[in-house]
């Protein structure tokens, strides 16, 4: 039976990704002009991509299909829209001005194409979290034994800390993500008994460490890469939870709950961001932060919604998009 409050986690997750990205998208890097603005971002950066393979190694856990359908299930759910929306990522960023693209070497074919075949380029979660499954499917029955897999979450980390895995397509990255992977799929059996956590230490820890102190936190790395990924992924599930208690007709519900469901599809299909930012700061001439995240974020929300409803009507989208 699916459980409504995973929905509701990644659901609350994906307005955390559409909030950082109102806040650092081109042309007004926001974070590096407000004080306020960089913080939040960093406190969105302090849990929100960990928290996302944290619940994905959770349901990793909980999957009872072959190792063989779970790889051509990853290959379609995955490769394919990932091929797909990089090819429109491509053609927006070749066919549009560079004030209007994701960065200033918007039209330089050759780049984008390495960047986007080496390093993930714009939609790298979905890069990684690939190679990640490709990486824990054939070793299941191994991570199956719970001291094994404590073992390779110590060793990661090790590694990550001497720094020895090089950045060509993302192995660092893929080593770093796969160790909240991995302590996902700790997870199954003790998700019950986190959801019991008292909710008002969940928020304590988040407010404290993930948003006063970040400041100054940001600077360890330790702590910001292995402890305030967990205590801000904790204050989303208590959120989740909390939520969950509404009415089920909620419209708070029931929108949050819909963004968990097509999470994938919310985290692909972002690219009206730069239109947007360019409209509000250029055209229209706004340029106080707070309205421009506001907007950028309200209006990419709906944007995608729109995207999203129309989409997973089309039978033919139904691959390519990861329905």
């Amino acid at each position: 039976m699916r459980d409504n409050t995973i929905d509701l986690a990644k659901g609350i997750a994906i307005l955390f990704v559409y909030l950082g990205h109102s806040i650092i998208y081109h042309p007004i890097e926001l974070a590096n002009t407000y004080e306020w603005c960089h913080l939040l971002e960093r406190t969105i950066a302090s849990f929100n991509m960990p928290l996302f393979f944290l619940i994905s190694g959770y349901l990793f856990s909980l999957s009872k299909k072959s190792n063989g359908m779970m790889i051509k299930d990853k290959v379609m759910r995955l490769v394919i829209p990932y091929f797909f929306t990089m090819l429109i990522v491509v053609a927006s960023k070749m066919a549009l001005p560079s004030s209007m693209s994701y960065s200033d070497g918007a039209g330089s074919l050759v780049p984008m194409l390495k960047n986007w075949m080496l390093s993930g380029g714009e939609r790298w979660f979905v890069y990684v979290l690939f190679f990640v499954f490709m990486i824990a499917i054939p070793l299941r029955k191994i991570i199956a034994k719970k001291t094994i897999t404590i073992g390779l979450i110590v060793a990661l980390t090790v590694v990550y800390f001497l720094k020895v895995l090089p950045s060509f397509m993302l192995i660092n990255d893929i080593g770093k993500f796969l160790i909240y992977f991995l302590i996902g799929y700790l997870l199954n059996g003790k998700y019950e008994k986190v959801k019991k956590c008292k909710n008002w230490g969940g928020y304590c820890l988040f407010v404290i460490l993930n948003c006063i102190m970040i400041k100054w936190l940001c600077n360890w790395e330790f702590i910001f890469r292995f402890v305030l990924p967990f205590t801000g992924s904790l204050a989303v599930v208590m959120l989740a939870c909390d939520i969950s208690k509404l009415k089920s007709d909620n419209v708070i519900v029931r929108y949050v709950s819909y963004l968990g469901k097509y999470s994938l599809q919310f985290y692909l299909f972002t690219f009206a961001y730069p239109i947007i930012r360019v409209v509000i700061v250029s055209k229209l001439g706004i340029t106080d932060p707070l309205a421009v995240v506001s907007l950028v974020f309200i209006l990419q929300l709906i944007v995608t919604t729109c995207v999203v409803e129309v989409l997973r009507r089309i039978k033919f989208m139904e691959i390519p998009c990861g329905f």
